[in-house]
């Protein structure tokens, strides 16, 4: 059993490999507050279309694809390319995943959202 003190505060992943593990993707720690901002901006668009529009699938993905694209800002500003490659990655992952509501969408028979399924 490890017990958390002083001395190990100051190395925190050491005797822990699954903290080690869950804090390696992020791209730097002391660099990840300005994450936030940028993801409630993306949450807010998204949201905002879902209430306006009522299209779940059309608040996710632009909401998605904004955050990719905010992610890529991020990058260019902290100079850490990683928030590029994780914003592309995962915003192209959800609009990829959401190609039949698109197509849904584009074709004008997408359900909305409070509406029955037939």
């Amino acid at each position: 059993m490890t017990y958390w003190t002083a001395r190990t505060a100051s190395r925190p992943f050491k005797k822990s490999p699954a903290k080690a593990t869950a804090a390696a993707p992020l791209p730097s720690v002391r660099r990840t507050l300005v994450a936030p901002v940028p993801m409630l901006i993306a949450l807010g668009l998204g949201t905002l279309l879902i209430a306006i529009t009522r299209y779940v699938s059309l608040g996710s993905v632009v909401g998605s694809a904004l955050a990719g694209l905010l992610l890529c800002w991020v990058a260019v500003a902290t100079g850490e390319p990683a928030w590029a490659v994780w914003g592309v990655l995962v915003g192209g992952f959800i609009v990829v995943a959401h190609r039949d509501n698109i197509e849904r969408l584009l074709a004008g028979t997408e359900r909305k959202l409070g509406e029955r399924a037939l």
